[in-house]
């Protein structure tokens, strides 16, 4: 089957060259390889889980009715980029949790979700 070059999101350091992926790999996890998006975590709000420097794969569209408040997000604020775990309140609002147990959770109304994070990895030291 081959395999499909993934782009860098805008979100991203640019002119670092697309990222290829197995074909077979996105299929078995049902994705539309034309919304796959690579992307850099840039700080410490994830950890342990993710850290500082992780790749990311995000699956660029909007939060779908029965996403899980598990999933974990990039998105976009008045603050700029982040990555969370995003709970959806309709016009409530949207719960921002991060996996950093110094960051508390949050009710917020200016959050865009961007894409949900697929799978992410990062160099061991």
């Amino acid at each position: 089957m081959g395999y499909v070059l993934i782009q860098w999101g805008d979100l991203s350091y640019k002119g670092i060259a697309p990222v290829a992926v197995s074909r077979a790999w996105i299929h078995r996890q049902e994705l539309d390889a034309e919304n796959l998006r690579w992307n850099e975590m840039q700080d410490c709000s994830m950890e342990p889980t993710i850290p500082r420097g992780a790749l990311l794969l995000t699956e660029q569209r909007e939060p779908q009715p029965l996403d899980s408040d598990n999933d974990v997000w990039v998105f976009r604020s008045d603050e700029g980029r982040g990555v969370a775990r995003l709970s959806f309140l309709g016009k409530t609002g949207i719960i921002v949790t991060h996996d950093n147990p110094a960051l508390t959770p949050t009710l917020r109304q200016d959050i865009k979700p961007i894409g949900r994070v697929i799978w992410s990895g990062h160099v061991l030291k």
